[in-house]
Parts: C-alpha cells; structure tokens; sequence
C-alpha cells in the first residue's frame, strides 16, 4: 500500500495526531533512526486509502487555523507547496500528487 510521508517538527506532534484521530484518518507511526543528527523528530505514513484525501485535507487546513503554524507539502515531481491560503478542494487535488508533507508548529514563548 502507498503512504505520503509526514514530517512533524517542533511542537506539531500532539496536535497533529490528534487532527488525524479525528479525522480517522490511517497512518502508522515510523521509527527515524540515524547514527547523525536529525531535523525531524518524528516520522509519520499517512496510508492512502480511499477517499483518505478528503480527511488528510481536513487535518492539515484545521492544523493551519493557528498562526504559529505552517505546512509544506512536496509532490512527486518535487515541487514544494506552502499550504497557507490554500482551500479545502485545492487541497484534496494537490494530496492526491503529494510525496511528503512537513507540518511546523513553533509555540512562541
């Protein structure tokens, strides 16, 4: 089965995970593991089962309804898509070309 892979970074991974449950969208959780630093702290597949498009979508324009986040989606033919301002439909139809996603949360302290 094919997955797009998720990267979460800094504070996005609660949240993230919970928009997911929410959403029952499928992912399993993915070990990182490397003898060099990593920027990544965790690793997530999204399984891409039917009509999982319309729930990944729904996670990532909820994700981004605070401003301290941030999602960029990279596609198979390697463009790079900040996810700002993008509708739920645009949304659904980039996913579907989608590689990996990178989802940033950075509370400001």
């Amino acid at each position: 089965m094919e997955s797009i892979q998720v990267h979460l970074f800094k504070d996005s991974f609660g949240p993230f995970l919970t928009l997911l449950n929410e959403e029952k969208v499928q992912y399993k959780m993915r070990s990182a593991r490397s003898a060099e630093p990593m920027a990544c702290s965790e690793l997530l597949e999204i399984l891409t089962t039917d009509g999982f498009w319309q729930g990944l979508a729904a996670v990532i324009v909820a994700f981004l309804g605070r401003n301290t986040r941030k999602v960029i989606i990279t596609t198979k033919d390697n463009q790079i898509i900040h996810a700002e301002n993008i509708s739920k439909e645009e949304l659904e139809e980039i996913l579907k070309k989608t590689k990996s996603i990178t989802a940033i949360e950075s509370k400001k302290k």
